[in-house]
């Protein structure tokens, strides 16, 4: 089967979740036998992707080329098209372009407007103009799919949890008295994703435990706060920058605790990936990812209401965490793999 996904991509100055999946599920389309690639504005440094052009990655070039995507689906008359984000906007030219084929519009989650309410509105009228025209609309978890049905009048038929690329040789799990770090935080450094709280909740927790450590890994507006002779360049505190990709599962390696603390993550890949590194997870109550960890053994819901609230939450974490067993790994590689998403899609087609 030929597929295209129609999506972002990563390399030295573009990053994100949405990329990172989208190249993930490329590859377990790979690891099952079919012919995929992914079709950008931008060239990856991963996959050798169909680039639609050279101009800066954008919401407004992106729609701009819309047009030329429909002529790249019309000369590769692909079985499948996976769509997402503002590349949705052109599904009636594709469907002209290549009318035999199915297409399925993912649908990631629900922009906060704290990032921009100019973008969110954009992000979230995009996907309920062009989510009628899909064969299928998909999301990534039930918190999504929620958000989405009820705030938005947008339907999702499915939901379908992201995969992650899992390196074949390496063993990231460490024995806990060989990691540095007592807490980590990788991902974008914006106001949405409580950097700050958790900065602040950590110097708390540390005037009662004096030898605690965090780590914060990623880049973004608040980026300034970590770096040298930030506000929070202080001691326990370390700023790693952006880290590469191939390199994130050393990093996660080097953390007994990883937490993110946006209470309405729809569903973050970084929790899948500390995990098969044996890190203890931490995340708020409210969040998506929760759906794929309760009840086990090495996972906390935490409560983020005030720095000292989270001060405590932290320290409770930290006091309770322990190394997961090789078995609960090995079930976690399993359960989050590139390959199981790419079926779990095909399945969806099949089926209807």
């Amino acid at each position: 089967m030929k597929i295209l996904v129609l999506a972002p991509v990563l390399n030295a100055q573009l990053s994100g979740g949405v990329a990172a999946v989208s190249e993930n599920l490329v590859n377990g389309f790979r690891l099952l036998g079919h012919d995929a690639n992914i079709v950008s504005l931008a060239k990856s440094s991963n996959i050798n992707n169909i680039v639609v052009g050279h101009k800066k990655y954008n919401d407004i070039n992106v729609v701009l080329s819309l047009y030329k995507v429909a002529k790249i689906l019309e000369k590769e008359q692909p079985d499948l098209v996976v769509s997402t984000l503002q590349y949705n906007l052109g599904i009636k030219l594709y469907r002209k372009a290549c009318p035999k084929s199915k297409f399925i519009s993912v649908i990631h989650g629900a922009a906060n407007p704290s990032n921009g309410k100019l973008h969110a509105l954009f992000v979230n009228l995009v996907a309920k103009y062009s989510c009628k025209n899909f064969d299928k609309n998909i999301t990534v978890s039930f918190l999504s799919q929620a958000i989405n049905k009820w705030y938005y009048k947008i339907s999702c038929e499915a939901v379908i949890p992201n995969g992650i690329c899992i390196p074949e040789s390496a063993n990231f799990n460490k024995p806990y008295s060989k990691r540095p770090f007592d807490f980590l935080y990788l991902g974008r450094l914006t106001n949405s994703k409580n950097v700050e709280l958790l900065a602040r909740s950590f110097l708390k927790a540390k005037e009662k435990k004096d030898d605690i450590t965090l780590a914060i890994a990623g880049t973004g507006p608040l980026s300034c706060l970590f770096e040298k002779q930030g506000k929070y360049d202080l001691p326990g505190i370390t700023y790693l920058g952006k880290v590469p990709h191939e390199n994130v599962f050393e990093v996660y390696s080097n953390a007994k605790v990883f937490l993110s603390l946006y209470e309405l993550e729809t569903l973050a890949t970084t929790y899948m990936e500390a995990a098969i590194c044996g890190c203890t997870l931490a995340s708020p109550y409210s969040s998506g990812q929760n759906q794929l960890f309760v009840g086990d053994a090495g996972f906390h819901c935490i409560d983020t209401s005030s720095d000292l609230i989270l001060s405590n939450e932290l320290l409770r974490v930290l006091s309770s965490c322990c190394e997961l067993p090789q078995k609960s790994i090995d079930e976690y590689k399993a359960k989050f793999s590139n390959k199981l998403m790419a079926q779990r899609y095909l399945d969806l087609i099949s089926n209807n």
